[in-house]
């Protein structure tokens, strides 16, 4: 009762593929465990594989997602910054090589801050974690 409980929760609150997905596993391992032959071993199996799984995606989820997120950015906005005003300062008696110096310190940052950001959240499209060993295991269990 308490798994479908949680099941019932996850579908209205997210809609995640990966996470649909994940929640109809848990439903059925639920209804496996609470059918009349509830005493098998194959379907408290079931059950205890599919809320490993569960388990498994939410530490990678939370690991991916630790309270230093703000204070990352705040320091690379920071020192970005500083490496501007370093730069200008070194330039100043001159316009055209601090404009070219600046110019191309302020693109390389562009560049390495898109990737650091896209690379931030692997757990989010466009770049994702493939839901295919959690697929697998959708195509083996029968459904129903």
């Amino acid at each position: 009762m308490c798994v479908r409980h949680h099941i019932g929760i996850g579908v209205r609150l997210r809609r995640n593929p990966h996470e649909i997905a994940q929640d109809r596993l848990l439903q059925i391992a639920a209804r496996a465990q609470s059918g009349k032959e509830s005493s098998s071993g194959l379907n408290r199996l079931l059950l205890d594989f599919a809320l490993k799984i569960s388990d498994a995606r939410a530490q990678r989820l939370k690991m991916s997602a630790h309270s230093a997120e703000n204070l990352k950015w705040i320091s690379v906005l920071f020192l970005t910054f500083v490496g501007q005003v370093s730069i200008a300062a070194v330039h100043l008696d001159r316009a055209r090589p601090q404009i070219a110096a600046l110019t191309m310190f302020t693109s390389a940052v562009v560049v390495v801050i898109a990737l650091i950001a896209s690379y931030d959240l692997p757990f989010t499209p466009p770049l994702t974690v493939s839901p295919a060993p959690i697929a697998r295991v959708l195509s083996i269990v029968p459904e129903g």
